[in-house]
Formats: C-alpha cells, structure tokens, sequence
C-alpha cells in the first residue's frame, strides 16, 4: 500500500514540475523500476538451480511434483564445467516443473560410488518420483536436455506423470468362452 502511495506521489510530482528533463528521466526511473518488478514476478516461473551435495540429493530427486534433471560434473575439468554452465543457461528457460541439480563429482566422491555414476567427466540423470527416468554420459547438448525436459514437463501437466501403471481389465477373455488352456502353446478353449 505505501509503494502505490509513493508512485501517485512521483506520478503527481511528474505533473507539476515544468522541466522536461526531471520528467524523462524521473519516466525513465520509473519505467526501470516497474521492469525489474515484472522480471521479478516471472523469476518464480521459472526452473529452480541448485547445487547438491551428498546430504541432499536423495530429498531433492524424490519430488514428486517436478522434474528434477541432475548434471554430474567433475569440477576439475573445464570442459565439464562449461557444459554444466551451458546447461544451467538452458534449464532458466524451463518453467517452474523442473528442479537441475548440480552435483560436484569430486566433493561426493561416496554418492557417486553409491550410484555406480564411474569415471565420467560429466553424467545428466532425470528424476521422476525418486527414480532414474532417463541417463546421458558423453556427449549431450542443451538441446536435447530442453527436449526431453519440456516433454516430461507436459507428462506432468497432463497428469501422466505420476509414474503410475494402470492394471489391465482383468476380463480380457473374449465374449462366449469361459475358460483356456494351453495346449502344445496354442490357445484351445475347455
């Protein structure tokens, strides 16, 4: 409430001054202000980045209502470094379904014997509801991370991601026959 009553005062304060330039450049600040507002309230729209260590990574992968993309990276190698900041430019555009963890490979030396990751410069997991939904080791571009990332984001959308299996109808026996048997592997009715 106090902030509207300061923008009606510097918009009121717009109106009296006689001077052209205070007026630009008072727009201006005011133009500049309301911008970072907007970027601000879209900043939560978006996928969320952080750094995980050992301790963490099992509560951070069991999320059930995201997608949690996890990128190994061993912190010594500078290729591995640049592809784990190419992918975190690439994951801001993602929306706010999807969690990238980033984890140091040789900070979490036990978690990475614990999930038999091995010797790779840099490894990309996706999670859903705590298990491995789909792996990358070698070579992957942003690309195909915001590919599979956005199709696992409409899963969740759509409903169909909570990993659940629908049983079948158990009455798949057609129409007129009560039971089967096996005979010499084919199907003879009794």
């Amino acid at each position: 409430m106090r902030t509207i009553f300061y923008i009606s005062l510097v918009i009121s304060a717009l109106f009296l001054t006689r001077s052209k330039d205070l007026r630009d450049s008072v727009v201006f600040s005011m133009e500049s202000m309301f911008s970072n507002v907007k970027e601000l309230s879209s900043a939560s729209d978006r996928a969320e980045i952080r750094n995980v260590n050992a301790d963490e990574f099992d509560e951070a992968v069991s999320s059930k209502s995201r997608v949690v993309i996890v990128v190994f990276y061993d912190e010594f190698s500078t290729d591995a470094m640049s592809k784990a900041r190419e992918f975190e430019s690439a994951v801001r555009k993602l929306p706010s379904e999807v969690l990238l963890c980033k984890v140091a490979t040789s900070r979490n030396a036990d978690l990475v014997r614990r999930l038999a990751i091995g010797e790779v410069s840099s490894m990309v997991r996706f999670y859903r509801n705590g298990s491995v939904a789909h792996s990358f080791s070698g070579e992957v571009t942003p690309e195909q991370i915001l590919k599979l990332a956005n199709s696992y984001v409409q899963l969740e959308r759509n409903g169909n991601g909570g990993g659940q299996i629908t049983p079948l109808n158990k009455n798949w026996i057609p129409s007129g026959v009560d039971e089967l048997a096996i005979d010499g592997g084919a199907y003879t009715p009794l």
